[in-house]
């Protein structure tokens, strides 16, 4: 945000841009794990074009202290507390009636208010949501002559199928249901946006019903923050440490690390005694927490992954379920560090034929593939130049960008 010397911000600056409503289902800051890595770029980078008015539910009340922050990028900020316990007594008539409890789950009657009052404020107002639960605040018909984009990153009712898929009795009813349900407000939502984006071709593919949908259908890839993620310059890692890193309340990353666990880590500890696994991420539930031991480290909430990235021999994702770019790839990429990955953690990355890069399925395949590079490492270099190249925020981003400059239809 640029200000003047009394600390207002610059009301010729102010003109000069597009009014731009950002939605966010969570707040976009800081950048510490995987949407809120997308979004919070998003709003970096459209922030140099774009007057931007962020509109986000907060899931605790620390969280709204962080305005302050988010000013530096943002013309105005509204930021709603939703508590836990208010969430899911919203739950409750939503499975009575045909609602998604997606939708109750993120719906607020004052952040609702917040936006109906800046639209009136703006009459051209541009809308840009993040994820499909927040289209609810602007799918009403006063909102039918704004320009609307979405970001919907993955096809989500997707993810209900898969979690149903992996569950019984109650949950497995209430999983399919969200899923149904959440496929058709999809499509709903996708008919009333002039743009939608995915994070992946792949995933535009799974989403599109027909030929015709795909025109108006399109992608850009997550981004990795280069400066940051920096290979550190004389630390030398642990030659048989591997590094998991990721938010382990989140059931795709539960699910990777507990079949890795039981399916390859046995024999390539037979293999190599001094083995050791990282796992690196906020939350972990209790089935990752009874892992902690002597070969494996289970870390909880660390305020900065990149020393356990610079220790470490090999990254892995061994990812069994879930859509969208991993983040942890490409900041594993981009420290250089040889990474053993699933064919559902390559989805939408396009990624480069390497031999410091193995992508393993099976336990046989991903257990040969870490014994390998453990026992003789392969400089990952190229990794880090491939990102460098094809995972810059501000390139990946240009497609909305643009979209919004433009009216693109």
């Amino acid at each position: 945000m640029e200000r003047t010397e009394s600390g207002q911000r610059s009301n010729l600056v102010a003109s000069a841009k597009p009014e731009l409503l950002l939605l966010c289902h969570r707040v976009p800051f800081p950048a510490d794990k995987g949407d809120k890595i997308r979004s919070f770029n998003l709003l970096r980078e459209l922030s140099v074009d774009f007057n931007i008015h962020l509109a986000a539910l907060t899931e605790t009340k620390q969280e709204q202290a962080y305005d302050v922050a988010l000013k530096k990028w943002c013309y105005s900020v509204k930021l709603v507390h939703l508590p836990r316990l208010k969430r899911f007594f919203q739950l409750i008539p939503a499975i009575l009636t045909n609602t998604t409890i997606t939708n109750a789950w993120f719906y607020s009657g004052e952040l609702k208010q917040w936006v109906n009052a800046l639209r009136q404020k703006h009459p051209d107002l541009l809308v840009l949501v993040y994820c499909s639960s927040m289209a609810q605040y602007v799918l009403s018909e006063p909102w039918e002559k704004h320009y609307k984009v979405i970001d919907f990153v993955d096809v989500d009712s997707e993810k209900w199928f898969e979690y149903a898929k992996n569950s019984c009795g109650v949950k497995k009813w209430l999983f399919q249901r969200e899923a149904i349900l959440l496929s058709g407000t999809e499509q709903h939502i996708f008919k009333m946006m002039q743009k939608s984006y995915f994070v992946s071709a792949e995933e535009c593919q799974r989403f599109a019903a027909n030929e015709s949908d795909k025109a108006h259908l399109d992608f850009y890839s997550n981004g990795v923050d280069l400066n940051y993620y920096n290979p550190t310059a004389g630390v030398k890692a642990n030659p048989y440490d591997i590094i998991f890193t990721g938010v382990m309340s989140y059931p795709p990353n539960i699910n990777a690390v507990l079949w890795f666990v039981e399916h390859c880590w046995p024999d390539i500890c037979a293999q190599i005694p001094d083995a050791r696994l990282w796992i690196v991420g906020s939350h972990p539930v209790k089935a990752i927490l009874k892992l902690h031991s002597k070969n494996i480290r289970v870390t909880g909430t660390v305020p900065d992954t990149r020393p356990f990235f610079s220790q470490s021999a090999l990254a892995i994702a061994p990812m069994q379920m879930g859509g969208g770019i991993k983040n942890k790839v490409l900041e594993a990429m981009a420290m250089a560090k040889p990474l053993v990955i699933s064919k559902v953690a390559s989805q939408g990355l396009n990624l480069p034929k390497d031999p410091a890069l193995v992508i393993a399925d099976s336990p046989e395949e991903t257990i040969a593939a870490c014994v390998k590079l453990l026992l003789h490492p392969i400089p990952a270099i190229n990794l880090r130049r491939w990102v460098e190249n094809h995972a810059n925020w501000s390139k990946t981003i240009q497609p909305v960008r643009m979209a919004l400059l433009n009216r693109e239809l």
